[in-house]
């Protein structure tokens, strides 16, 4: 048999999944950027592999931003220096730049402040950090520098505002470039102070989980426009390269346990642990046109339980029909959120009983806040399964007292690795 072939030679029937996919991301800035990586370590700029796998923490606004635009962000690395001011920040420049990236993000300037300068000093370095990123040819997207309590004064207030009425006056002027105002969301608008935990920060400057969560919903906003959501999910359930049993959350043939009342869709379970349990399930009709339905759960304001949603994965220790360990797969789920409040724990991705779980850093949201209202996609990608794997899952946990979370379609693919 004849098959048709590229330049390469290679046959234009196979498959294959990209190792990388979207836009390489370069976040660059002073510890507000180097927590959201989550490294302990005093490298200014973490390899590939570890900046994303401990940028998907609960306190990263970047993963926040991705749950948000499909997972069309890969992190190039982590440019963040905790303590910098934007002329160290600048000073980096070069090298970092020296990096493969497409998008860059600047966020730079609560530093400053604290050393004494004045606005105009400020304003001076971070034109030249953007025009070195624009010099490149990379999108620049421009952060709003934060507030924080130390700068609650009058002089404090006018350093902010110069500084900021500066960022968002060169987005505004300049071709391409995006400006995301994420210091909005974390200042209290009638102090112009920081939310103070259990709010959006714990120490008055670097967010807390709730506050990440609301600057990554800013980030995805501005850059929808530019890079739009991804749809990495399944139109059917007859997908062979999908192992979810019931990719798009069809039926009624579900289960709960331990309280909680209701039918989900078909090959998902439900079950709930500590606390009091307030919880029901139900199925969903959707009406955005896409296929599948969702599996409801709405929680009480009692509950005070960890909700935990199971979707059942094709196994098969040979291989033959479905997965095994040693396999490389990509986990995703889509999630709505509605009305959701005290939450302490909100995550997904995929599981098996060999005490590893596949999700982003087993938390993305600590804390009680509460989560923006929004269609989210919790990706797990490049996840080994273990040799001491009997079977997979895909998973959403929830704990929280109150709201709404819609489950939709689920996928769960090899990649390689």
């Amino acid at each position: 048999m004849a098959y048709m072939k590229d330049s390469t030679g290679k046959r234009l029937d196979s498959f294959e999944v990209a190792k990388t996919t979207g836009y390489l991301f370069m976040p660059i800035g002073d510890s507000i950027t180097y927590v959201d990586a989550g490294n302990l370590s005093d490298s200014p700029l973490l390899a590939t592999a570890t900046a994303y796998q401990t940028g998907a923490k609960a306190d990263g606004m970047f993963a926040w931003a991705n749950a948000q635009l499909g997972h069309r962000l890969k992190m190039a690395g982590n440019g963040g220096v905790p303590g910098d001011t934007s002329e160290q920040i600048l000073a980096r420049m070069d090298s970092l730049l020296a990096i493969p990236s497409d998008i860059v993000s600047v966020l730079a300037g609560a530093n400053d402040f604290a050393q004494g300068w004045a606005a105009s000093r400020t304003i001076t370095a971070l034109t030249s950090i953007y025009n070195k990123v624009r010099a490149t040819g990379r999108r620049l997207l421009v952060c709003t520098t934060m507030s924080r309590s130390t700068m609650n004064t009058t002089a404090g207030y006018a350093y902010l505002a110069t500084v900021n009425q500066f960022i968002k006056n060169y987005a505004r002027k300049t071709p391409g470039v995006i400006l995301a105002d994420i210091s909005s969301a974390m200042t209290d608008p009638a102090t112009g102070i920081p939310y103070i935990s259990p709010f959006h920060t714990a120490d008055g400057t670097h967010p807390n989980a709730i506050g990440a969560q609301a600057m990554g919903k800013i980030i995805a906003d501005a850059l929808r426009p530019f890079y739009p959501a991804s749809d990495v999910f399944s139109s059917n359930n007859n997908d062979p390269l999908n192992y979810m049993r019931n990719a798009c959350n069809l039926g009624t043939a579900g289960t709960v346990a331990n309280g909680i009342t209701g039918t989900p869709g078909t090959q998902w379970g439900l079950s709930a642990s500590g606390g009091t349990v307030d919880a029901a399930v139900s199925k969903v009709a959707r009406t955005d046109g896409l296929p599948g339905e969702w599996t409801r759960i709405t929680l009480g304001a009692t509950n005070t339980s960890n909700v935990v949603a199971s979707g059942g994965v094709w196994w098969d220790l040979t291989g033959a029909a479905g997965l095994k360990p040693g396999d490389v797969i990509t986990t995703a789920i889509e999630v709505r959120t509605s009305g959701l409040a005290g939450v302490s724990q909100f995550n997904g991705g995929s599981y098996h009983p060999s005490s590893q779980a596949l999700d982003l850093k087993n938390v993305w949201q600590q804390g009680s806040g509460t989560v923006k209202d929004n269609t989210y996609t919790l990706m797990v990608e490049g996840a080994t399964i273990q040799a001491a794997a009997t079977y997979i899952q895909a998973r959403v946990s929830i704990q929280a007292t109150a709201g709404v979370i819609d489950i939709g379609r689920a996928t769960v693919f090899k990649t390689p690795a």
